[in-house]
């Protein structure tokens, strides 16, 4: 349990034509409670609740909120959710590599969370409206390999975000500016491998984010519908110096 409070940044609080914004400071009680475990070599799991409780929280606006704001007070907020992960060996659980030191491993792993936003301002504008920006559920769910003899390591995730609302009034229909509506749910799958050269303490590092292209919408502020990032590959190359 810990008190939250943090005043505004410049950079939220004047917009980019020098206009105040007249932020409040963030002021929040925090709980969380939460337990882990490793009952197995092979397996490990996390759980964490959480309650938050603001008095004023600062969250993004639109182009409704006035001409170039990005931020605004949304006053009394409530968050409460819970977050969940577990990751299981598979090599190590069911076959004959668990006790061989340096075996292969392949790591299954899921995580999953749901947060319940809303608006509690007494009497207000927006009052039992979810918060903009805040999809209720996310998660992700993969695959990690990894051959500790040859150095090489590879994985393959898939991310899911749900539905969220991009304005406090909890608009559904999309704005002929792009700026207010329904942000859908959408998948990300993405893979990453790391291989070490032979005889060196080179790396070479391959990403290659958004395999399938989704095309999604990722934002509709501070001006209008954003969408997300693309398939894009990225090479790497690392040292160890140890």
């Amino acid at each position: 349990m810990h008190r939250g409070f943090a005043p505004p940044r410049t950079s939220d609080s004047i917009d980019s034509t020098g206009t105040d914004l007249d932020l409040d400071a963030e002021e929040s009680w925090n709980y969380e409670l939460g337990v882990r475990g490793t009952p197995f070599t092979w397996l490990g799991y996390e759980a964490t609740a959480f309650y938050m409780d603001f008095k004023n929280q600062v969250v993004p606006a639109n182009e409704s909120g006035g001409a170039s704001t990005e931020n605004t007070n949304a006053g009394e907020t409530e968050h409460l959710g819970i977050e969940a992960t577990a990751s299981i060996e598979l090599l190590g659980a069911f076959s004959r590599f668990r006790k061989r030191p340096r075996a292969p491993q392949l790591w299954v792993d899921a995580t999953w969370m749901y947060v319940h936003t809303e608006n509690t301002t007494p009497g207000g504008t927006f009052e039992g409206k979810r918060l903009p920006y805040a999809p209720e559920h996310t998660g992700s769910f993969g695959l990690r390999g990894e051959l500790p003899g040859p150095g090489i390591s590879a994985s393959l995730f898939a991310s899911y975000t749900g539905e969220q609302f991009t304005d406090q009034a909890n608009t559904r229909p999309v704005s002929a500016d792009g700026t207010r509506g329904l942000i859908g749910d959408y998948w990300v799958v993405d893979f990453t491998t790391r291989a070490r050269l032979p005889r060196s303490k080179l790396f070479l590092t391959v990403s290659l984010n958004n395999i399938f292209d989704k095309v999604y919408e990722a934002s509709r502020a501070p001006r209008g519908t954003f969408p997300g990032a693309e398939r894009h590959l990225f090479v790497g190359l690392e040292a160890d110096l140890r």
